[in-house]
């Protein structure tokens, strides 16, 4: 069998593209688990005070919600990170804010610089007047939290498992 038909296998319908999609599925997540900025301890964040200009949310499904919120000292925006949503009190944070009342947010002192630039920087601490509209110890939890790791492997051995049964059960006997 030449090299060309065996690899031609894994991207046929036919025999193991469902291998190779679990497969390459694992490596994402295994990629973006390893890349993405990640904060273990509230010894990475950087305390940041400022008056409240504005906001911006965007309530979609889960995926496309997104919360944007703006301080007067500062020309970047501060995003509630998607993983954060659920632990954001967003009423509170509506029904507390008004212009120029203080805001305190936490952010990753690797991103102090962007703070004068017009970035969206991630925030893992938020409080309006001294109540905790999104608390640092939920943020950091879910930062550590290694699920996107179980399912990598899950996919992987998915991935194996019908290799091995499409292999053992059917392509051996008709090649």
């Amino acid at each position: 069998m030449s090299l060309w038909k065996l690899l031609s296998l894994f991207f046929d319908r036919k025999y193991f593209l469902v291998t190779t999609i679990f497969c390459m599925g694992s490596i994402l997540f295994i990629h973006t688990h390893f890349t993405t900025q990640r904060i273990e301890s509230i010894k990475e964040l950087e305390t940041i005070e400022g008056s409240y200009s504005s906001h911006s949310f965007i309530h979609g499904a889960k995926s496309t919600r997104m919360y944007y919120f703006k301080l007067q000292e500062y020309a970047c925006t501060f995003q509630v990170a998607a993983n954060h949503l659920d632990y954001f009190g967003i009423g509170e944070f509506v029904g507390m804010v008004y212009p120029g009342c203080n805001v305190r947010v936490l952010v990753p002192k690797s991103e102090l610089n962007e703070l004068q630039a017009d970035e969206k920087i991630c925030v893992y601490h938020v409080s309006v007047e001294e109540f905790n509209v999104l608390s640092t110890r939920n943020t950091i939890q879910k930062e550590k939290d290694r699920s996107s790791l179980y399912i990598a492997l899950g996919f992987f051995l998915a991935g194996i498992l019908f290799f091995v049964i499409r292999w053992n059960i059917w392509i051996r006997y008709n090649l």
